[in-house]
């Protein structure tokens, strides 16, 4: 079993800090205030977000948020709308870090051309531009189509209610994971970046929660739980059900009883714990 203990734990993060590792898209303190005091973000603000996660799937942190900001870069300084004939256009760029403004541009006599003789209009000139800082067809596609309909998504999440309290964030799991090219593992990270305390369940962290709880234990231990068959075998450890494509139930309960524990015996929400073991896992100071 892995040793996993509010001591362990604040070492790690003392590690983390001491090799100017503390942060995810942004910083260990950050992300930590966000959780404990989450506000309601802005329809671009939202949009960010979504867009972060959907770059930085299946790539390292630092090429994430370097391809990230080269986006968002273009993204800030393009119309809002799309470059329709000669009409003024409205452009969004960050001010002070979490306001925007919208100032009043005309587009340029290619770019109304290239939008007036396509049937998506702006769309398909912000993808064609977006292509030559990323090419990847289907993130940028997903990448363009939250930005452009940022504020119905948005009204969307933080509409969401429900008569019972406790199944909110199943509801907002739910309603981010059928966003453009966010599954349900995503949405998960998502959620935290937006301020929700749960956690990411990427292989990291399932490899974490089967070695804390052992890694021989046997995934069908519930009562309840159907019969299946792996390799020969009538029961399947815990470590040959990881998979970061489909989260299995009984890694997750592994997971969650790792995040349990710690959060009992840190007293600090289990995203922010999720962000910290993470990188521990990432940066190599936690084998698993």
């Amino acid at each position: 079993m892995l040793k996993l203990n509010r001591e362990t734990f604040f070492a790690l993060e003392k590690q983390l800090r001491d090799m100017g590792l503390d942060s995810d898209r942004v910083s260990f303190d950050e992300i930590k205030q966000n959780l404990s005091n989450p506000r309601k973000l802005t329809p671009t603000e939202f949009a960010s977000q979504c867009i972060y996660v959907i770059l930085a799937g299946g790539f390292s942190q630092k090429t994430a948020k370097r391809v990230y900001e080269k986006v968002m870069e273009y993204l800030y300084s393009v119309p809002t709308t799309p470059p329709l004939g000669g009409v003024g256009l409205r452009v969004c760029r960050p001010v002070g870090g979490h306001d925007f403004v919208d100032d009043t541009i005309s587009p340029p006599t290619d770019a109304r051309d290239s939008a007036v003789d396509s049937p998506q209009g702006g769309s398909c000139w912000h993808r064609e531009n977006l292509l030559k800082l990323f090419n990847n067809k289907n993130k940028i596609n997903a990448v363009v189509k939250i930005w452009e309909n940022r504020e119905m998504y948005c009204n969307g999440y933080y509409n969401i209610t429900t008569n019972q309290k406790s199944e909110i964030i199943n509801q907002k799991l739910l309603y981010l994971s059928t966003l453009p090219h966010i599954g349900k593992i995503t949405a998960n990270h998502l959620a935290r970046n937006l301020g929700e305390n749960v956690v990411k369940y990427d292989v990291w962290i399932q490899r974490l929660g089967v070695a804390f709880v052992g890694a021989h234990t046997f995934a069908l231990r519930r009562k309840h739980h159907p019969y299946c068959k792996h390799r020969g075998r009538k029961y399947a450890p815990l470590r040959d059900k990881i998979d970061n494509g489909k989260l299995d139930p009984d890694v997750r309960a592994a997971c969650d009883e790792m995040f349990a524990c710690l959060e009992r015996e840190t007293g600090l929400p289990r995203g922010y714990i999720d962000v910290v073991l993470w990188k521990a896992c990432q940066t190599g100071l936690i084998q698993v």
